[in-house]
């Protein structure tokens, strides 16, 4: 057996040779699970996006426990998550058209609709159906977040969520997550 974690790096093939040496052939390593998403539904306004969210990540995400959590988990799963997504166009598809409502919401300081939220919860199960190991597991915080955004605007959904959702690597003080 292997693993179902890779670091930064998705593994696209993997031979058995003689004796316990294991050829590998790596795709290319993946930055982000978001951005690796968004370069390929975004088209020409792409790069604009990954600006946007890159900044909502930092104003946002960084500054609460639930907001860290998320960072560390996407840090995490990168590479699963986008090799997850490549194999799932659909889901992929579907992922960033979730996404690009979920930037308008918390861009716009507004709360995520119910329905925003059932979307994605289905969503999260599709995605969670096809996962692995601890990337499947994580689907249960996930869905926490998603529950504590739920009529609320993205910092408060995160503070609530704050109340539950740890990061396991707490960031060090004038360290960037």
């Amino acid at each position: 057996g292997g693993t179902a974690e890779t670091s930064n790096a998705v593994y696209t093939d993997v031979n058995p040779a003689s004796g316990s040496t294991v050829t590998q052939t790596l795709g290319q390593p993946v930055d982000c699970a978001l951005s690796d998403m968004v370069r390929k539904e975004g088209g020409s306004g792409a790069s604009a996006q990954i600006g946007r969210l890159q900044a909502l990540r930092d104003s946002q995400f960084s500054g609460v426990p639930s907001g860290q959590w998320l960072i560390e988990f996407l840090s995490r799963y990168s590479a699963d998550i986008a090799g997850l997504l490549d194999e799932n166009p659909e889901l992929r598809s579907q992922g960033y058209a979730l996404l690009a409502k979920a930037e308008t919401a918390a861009a716009g300081n507004s709360s995520f609709s119910p329905e925003l939220i059932n979307e994605a919860e289905a969503w999260l199960k599709g995605v969670s159906s096809v996962a692995k190991g601890s990337l499947q597991e994580s689907a249960i915080p996930l869905k926490k977040i998603l529950d504590s955004l739920s009529g609320h605007t993205l910092q408060e959904g995160l503070q609530a969520a704050s109340q539950i959702i740890r990061p396991r690597f707490p960031p060090s003080v004038g360290r960037k997550p």
